[in-house]
């Protein structure tokens, strides 16, 4: 499951939350979680450039009989965009 949204901020801004959700369970009983929030922002310094940011961290939970494992992920990028 998954929701975003984008707002805009004057004529140059735009930011984008979101939250993603996902669960597992197998046969066997072993489950897996993750929860996902994520902000990625645009900066357009015109109709043809734009600076873009993003961070995701994500939280796994996986149980299963004889184990438990969390794990956090961070993920982020910053780049440069020219659309021809």
């Amino acid at each position: 499951m998954a929701a975003n949204s984008r707002m805009r901020f004057g004529s140059n801004w735009i930011l984008e939350p979101g939250l993603r959700w996902y669960r597992q369970s197998n046969v066997s009983g072993t489950t897996l979680r993750r929860l996902s929030p994520s902000v990625r922002s645009q900066y357009r310094f015109n109709d043809h450039s734009s600076l873009e940011l993003e961070f995701t961290l994500e939280r796994s939970v996986s149980d299963a009989a004889l184990s438990s494992e969390t794990s956090n992920l961070l993920f982020y990028y910053l780049s440069y965009r020219y659309d021809f």
